[in-house]
C-alpha cells in the first residue's frame, strides 16, 4: 500500500461519525492528565510526547492533501 492509499484509508476510518467519536475518545484521554516536575514516573513525558505524536500523525493522515 503506497502513502496516498493509506491516506485514503485514514480518511475513510476517521471522516466517519464512529472515527470522529473515537478521535475525540483519544484527544480526551491524551489530554486528560497533566506532567509536571512531581511526577513519579521518570517516563511520563516521553509517554505524554507518544500521545501527542499519534494524534498528530492521525490528523494529517486525514487532512486530505495527497502527498
Amino acid at each position: 500500500m503506497d502513502y496516498n492509499d493509506l491516506k485514503q484509508t485514514y480518511m475513510r476510518v476517521f471522516d466517519s461519525e464512529d472515527g470522529e467519536a473515537v478521535l475525540d475518545d483519544l484527544h480526551r484521554i491524551v489530554n486528560q492528565i497533566s506532567i509536571d516536575g512531581n511526577s513519579p514516573n521518570e517516563n511520563a513525558a516521553l509517554y505524554k510526547v507518544a500521545q501527542l505524536a499519534l494524534l498528530r500523525r492521525i490528523e494529517k493522515m486525514c487532512d486530505g492533501e495527497a502527498r
